[in-house]
């Protein structure tokens, strides 16, 4: 009977601490997850400014549709000390309005 009552408490004791790492451990994959995918989309926003041709000059923003409801982004376009340079920032926000989470990439792109 000792026995019993001795396992029941190394459970009781291990089995909170286990959940708390299982619940750490998907927080950790929920925010890689969005991480990735925040850094996808800034890449797809850089293919597609530099495909339009030549930027124009400014602020930008706009939000991903249906496919990423939750994301949105941000786009401005800088003059360089170069003339025929362009700086071409994007950002990608997610989560909420007052406290968001965000990835920047940062791109050159040359007028002809």
């Amino acid at each position: 009977m000792l026995e019993v009552m001795v396992s029941l408490a190394i459970i009781a004791i291990t089995f909170p601490i286990m959940l708390s790492l299982i619940h750490h451990q998907v927080n950790v994959h929920i925010s890689s997850e969005q991480l990735t995918i925040g850094v996808l989309l800034a890449q797809e926003k850089i293919v597609e400014t530099e495909l339009a041709g030549i930027p124009e000059l400014g602020q930008t923003t706009g939000d991903f549709g249906t496919r990423y409801p939750s994301y949105r982004w941000e786009r401005d376009i800088q003059n360089t000390l170069m003339t025929r340079v362009r700086e071409v920032l994007v950002r990608i926000l997610w989560g909420p309005i007052d406290k968001p989470e965000s990835v920047t990439l940062t791109t050159y792109v040359v007028t002809p």
